[in-house]
């Protein structure tokens, strides 16, 4: 019972945080000003602790980070990501995948 209200607390938690960032960014003209406050809201309100939000460039189809959170300035220039990284697919049409055959999902992110 005690598992089932926790479990029940956190979607309920989710749930407000996605209304809470969905209000910022249909109240603002260019949400892409705001993509560093999303993360401190996920910092803030579900205790995320380094996340990055990476966009896809559509001339050079390269994603970029642009907005990041708890990463150095080291780790978040190497945070560009090509079509194809060392043979293998690691984005297709907007969906990002790790790359087959790694489990080592930190692995898979940083490469």
């Amino acid at each position: 019972m005690e598992a089932e209200h926790s479990a029940l607390a956190r979607k309920i938690q989710e749930l407000t945080v996605l209304y809470e960032i969905s209000q910022l960014l249909v109240s603002i003209p260019d949400p892409k000003e705001e993509l560093g406050h999303v993360l401190d809201i996920l910092h803030s309100k579900m205790g995320m602790k380094r996340g990055t939000i990476t966009l896809l460039d559509p001339v050079t189809q390269e994603l970029d980070i642009k907005a990041a959170h708890g990463l150095t300035d080291r780790e978040r220039q190497r945070g560009h990501y090509q079509k194809q990284l060392k043979g293998r697919r690691t984005f297709y049409q907007g969906k990002l995948c790790c790359p087959s055959g790694n489990t080592d999902r930190k692995r898979a992110v940083r490469t």
